[in-house]
């Protein structure tokens, strides 16, 4: 009994934060990009265009702000021990959306969030995963890497061909008396790309997601962030 209310209590943050979804919210001044290599001190090779063979990372650049300015984020506190962003994936197929991530909770290290750009995985190779995800914003309740290995499934991905996936990252706001504004006031950043699906891929692509995971659960649990 304690073991199923402990469940529900998971499940039910999982949902409080998860599908919060902000819709035509003012816009984070900056720009999104897209790669098959993970970037570095700039935006340089950056496409729209993929193939499900290739692996995809992003890049956000702000303008004149910092990752914790632009996203208005909190400092840790007791309840909340790690600074994060939200992040979600959706997927559209033949002009309908057919899937988005629910474990949407990214961790931002102390050391991105007084910088002006953010480099974060979409679908990364396994040896160079750095995004952890989670479904809630403690991070004890399972860590994932990107959203876009566990979306890769036979229900959003029925049929080859070209897939459109939005990245969107955001974060809940507050007015001065600490109560939560309406989504159309939380900030937020997104962009999207071309995703040609190809069923040959899937059993790489689902490798792949597990040592992902497995990576980024074990370089957390030796460096956890502060």
């Amino acid at each position: 009994m304690k073991n199923m209310l402990l469940v529900l209590m998971v499940l039910g943050m999982i949902g409080f934060t998860a599908y919060q979804l902000p819709v035509h919210t003012d816009i984070v001044k900056g720009k999104m990009y897209f790669s098959d290599k993970p970037f570095t001190v700039n935006n340089a090779g950056s496409k729209k265009t993929f193939k499900s063979s290739e692996f995809i990372y992003g890049r956000i650049e702000l303008d004149g702000q910092t990752v914790k300015e632009a996203f208005k984020v909190w400092d840790p506190s007791a309840g909340y021990p790690y600074s994060f962003l939200l992040y979600r994936v959706f997927i559209f197929h033949n002009g309908e959306e057919i899937g988005q991530n629910t474990l949407n909770v990214c961790l931002l290290e102390q050391k991105d969030k007084n910088k002006t750009f953010l480099n974060f995985d979409v679908l990364p190779e396994p040896s160079k995963a750095t995004t952890v995800l989670s479904g809630i914003e403690r991070f004890d309740a399972g860590l994932f890497s990107a959203p876009l290995y566990n979306l890769i499934n036979s229900n959003n991905f029925k049929e080859e061909g070209d897939y459109r996936i939005v990245v969107k990252f955001y974060y809940e706001s507050y007015d001065a008396w600490g109560n939560r504004e309406l989504v159309e006031k939380w900030p937020k950043l997104e962009d999207e790309f071309t995703f040609t699906f190809a069923l040959k891929d899937v059993a790489m692509i689902k490798k792949n997601e597990t040592a992902s995971n497995t990576v980024i659960e074990t370089n957390f649990k030796k460096n956890k962030p502060k």
